[in-house]
């Protein structure tokens, strides 16, 4: 044994290390059910990979998010390592897709598969609540329900309302597995306009009449004037296009 801290200092070229890469041009739209997917490329690094998608704006369904996605070779075996996926918005019809890395697997062929696309068509976008009614006026099916608004005392649970809870509950028996997704912005608006932000988003599980739901929470200040009715824009739903597809890229 050697006593003592010892130090070594590796230096790496990070400017190198970044362009290291391979560019493979899909260029092929997928039509699934009328919806049009356009692929533009795949590019892989050896620490990520990065899949450019775009949705055709004349397309009458919001594409949300892709179920089971992965990248495979000619033996149907992952390239990606499991779990490593995610994704950046660029516009509401451009995204981009995050695999984590396989770089130095060389397989003869490259394939993007995947299961199921969640969407909803372009009119059922809104969630519009009666908050003197305690009803929804608008939501895109019947797995939406509107739990109530309830006036909470803070954390301490001591003193005046606080927070202005807005429950909502999500009816998870569809046959397909539950992923956590937020399903509303964080945002909404009242009657006239005006953009109320919330303070949290809270999800928990819970059985009501043998059905399994989500309960979703908006915790707003309970002193924003707030006049009713006010709507939420849905951002993702499990509504899903269980087309699965398998797309050549190499």
């Amino acid at each position: 044994e050697i006593a003592g801290t010892w130090e070594i200092d590796i230096p790496i070229d990070k400017e190198q290390f970044n362009a290291i890469k391979e560019v493979y041009p899909i260029d092929k739209t997928v039509e699934i059910q009328g919806q049009r997917i356009y692929f533009d490329t795949l590019i892989i690094y050896p620490t990520r990979m990065v899949l450019d998608v775009k949705y055709d704006e004349r397309n009458t369904i919001k594409l949300f998010d892709f179920e089971g996605l992965k990248i495979t070779d000619e033996k149907g075996e992952w390239l990606t390592i499991s779990n490593g996926m995610s994704a950046s918005i660029i516009d509401d019809y451009s995204k981009k897709i995050y695999f984590q890395s396989n770089y130095f697997n060389k397989p003869k062929e490259i394939y993007l598969e995947w299961e199921a696309i969640r969407g909803l068509d372009k009119d059922k976008l809104e969630v519009i609540v009666d908050l003197d009614k305690q009803e929804l006026l608008k939501n895109p099916d019947n797995k939406l329900l509107f739990d109530g608004m309830y006036f909470l005392n803070g954390r301490a649970g001591k003193g005046e309302n606080k927070e202005i809870l807005f429950k909502f509950l999500l009816e998870k028996n569809d046959g397909m597995p539950y992923m956590h997704y937020q399903i509303l912005e964080g945002s909404f608006y009242d009657v006239t306009g005006k953009k109320i932000e919330s303070m949290g988003y809270s999800t928990s599980t819970s059985v009501k009449n043998d059905k399994v739901y989500e309960e979703i929470g908006y915790h707003i200040p309970a002193d924003v004037n707030i006049k009713s009715p006010i709507t939420f824009k849905i951002i993702d739903y499990p509504n899903r296009i269980k087309i699965p597809h398998r797309l050549k890229i190499k």
